[in-house]
């Protein structure tokens, strides 16, 4: 929880053409937790219109009806260690992708860039939700979904207490758009030491059930998002990452 109160701020940028106006809501006073332990002191917020508190306070929106951004798209990098991460106002970068895009159109419900999830599958094993979503949320750090959900994944993944089946666990795929997006092992187990942990967490969102995709999804995809005068979309393709250097 914080004390806030809105104001009115505009940025330096060095393309002057790309100033707008936005409003802010000024953090005056936070609480120890999260805060304190997190790497990060507020939200930049670019979910759907419909989301925002206002048209004023929907900062993409801004841009777009200023004409400060040409094209409705803009695109999130998540760099691997040692990589610089992007938010691309505009046309996609190519050499962020190491594919051509698949587009699926957005479901707009709640404001939420999300699409419709076909399943889930681990380890030939599928997870077909009823009615269910995937959200797309560069804020989320983890996979996300219901409590269920989760425990019925963790427990197919079989990830072993003392972590010596870690290298062995199978690939976690999701399914859009008739395509599986697949995340492996080493993308979605944790270690700290000799210690390990899934990168899934429990988390209810009203409405339908939901997965949440968030940095683990977008460092494997660059995701673009395009939002369209009637309808808005997402395209989907690997991301093109730097080789991994090896030391000796």
């Amino acid at each position: 929880s914080a004390h806030a109160a809105p104001r009115h701020t505009r940025s330096r940028t060095r393309n002057p053409s790309a100033c707008a106006d936005a409003v802010f809501v000024s953090v005056v006073d936070e609480t120890e937790e999260p805060f304190l332990a997190a790497p990060f002191d507020g939200i930049l917020g670019l979910s759907l219109p419909a989301m925002a508190e206002s048209g004023a306070m929907s900062l993409f929106g801004g841009l777009l009806a200023s004409g400060a951004v040409g094209e409705r798209t803009f695109s999130f990098f998540i760099g691997d260690q040692g990589e610089d991460s992007e938010l691309v106002l505009g046309t996609p970068v190519e050499k962020h992708m190491a594919g051509s895009p698949v587009f699926v159109e957005v479901d707009p419900t709640g404001g939420y860039w999300q699409v419709p999830l076909d399943q889930i599958v681990v380890d030939g094993t599928s997870y077909t939700l009823p009615d269910s979503r995937a959200v797309f949320d560069s804020g989320s750090a983890l996979i996300g979904g219901p409590l269920d959900v989760m425990t019925s994944i963790a427990s197919q993944i079989g990830l072993k207490r003392d972590c010596s089946n870690a290298e062995e666990l199978p690939t976690l795929g999701f399914v859009i758009g008739g395509h599986t997006f697949s995340i492996a092992p080493a993308e979605y187990v944790a270690w700290e030491g000799s210690r390990c942990s899934l990168l899934l967490h429990a988390v209810r969102l009203p409405g339908p059930p939901r997965i949440i995709l968030g940095h683990l999804f977008l460092n494997k995809y660059y995701v673009s998002f395009h939002l369209g005068e009637e309808t808005a979309r997402v395209g989907i393709a690997v991301a093109a990452h730097a080789p991994a250097v090896t030391t000796v």
